[in-house]
């Protein structure tokens, strides 16, 4: 009897999930994928870890785990949390469509653009993050990356950072007036990044 239940909670797991979800249609790099889905890969699985350090513990970790429907779109989950602060594990839902990233607001029950990596204009929107520069290399614990900067356009504010995103990784870096979050290790589309 136990193995039965076994079998069936790993069965309705498995189901629960499609293949898209977990990892792209060709495992790894999809050369079809938008220009936001690749600046910001969303898959269940993913995870990014970052420290402002070369040698320290995660200082901020990021993990996609599920997938909810809501409004009849898509939102992977992605939990944010740290070893600092084990039990504050915070959920937020994200989805990609074309050179946007979209965020859905549990509170206010409504989605908004919170990167757009098509513009490189500043808007009226202070949370909305545009690209400030295209190329630039950058040295993080875990590599030396290419990378697509963006920031929010009300940058005097103290709560402003500038991120910087490689292709096919995600964020590698978020700086801000404190100081620096940087990519420590990851797992993309089941692929591990780190420095060798």
């Amino acid at each position: 009897m136990k193995i039965f239940l076994c079998v069936i909670t790993i069965m309705t797991l498995l189901t629960g999930c499609r293949t898209e979800d977990v990892l792209p249609p060709d495992g790894g790099e999809n050369p079809r994928a938008s220009v936001a889905e690749k600046f910001f890969p969303l898959h269940i699985g993913n995870s990014w870890v970052f420290t402002t350090t070369d040698d320290q513990v995660g200082i901020m970790n990021l993990n996609v785990r599920d997938v909810e429907t809501i409004n009849n779109k898509k939102y992977f989950v992605v939990e944010q949390s740290s070893n600092i602060y084990r039990y504050a594990i915070i959920p937020r839902y994200y989805r990609t469509e074309g050179d946007k990233v979209y965020q859905y607001d549990e509170e206010k029950k409504e989605e908004r653009v919170v990167i757009d990596f098509g513009s490189e204009e500043p808007n009226n929107d202070q949370y909305r993050y545009y690209v400030t520069a295209r190329g630039e290399i950058i040295t993080v614990p875990a590599g030396i990356f290419t990378v697509t900067s963006t920031i929010a356009p009300a940058t005097m504010f103290d709560g402003a950072s500038a991120d910087d995103y490689a292709e096919n990784i995600g964020l590698v870096q978020t700086s801000f007036f404190r100081g620096r979050y940087m990519l420590h290790h990851a797992i993309i589309n089941g692929k591990s990044i780190e420095k060798k």
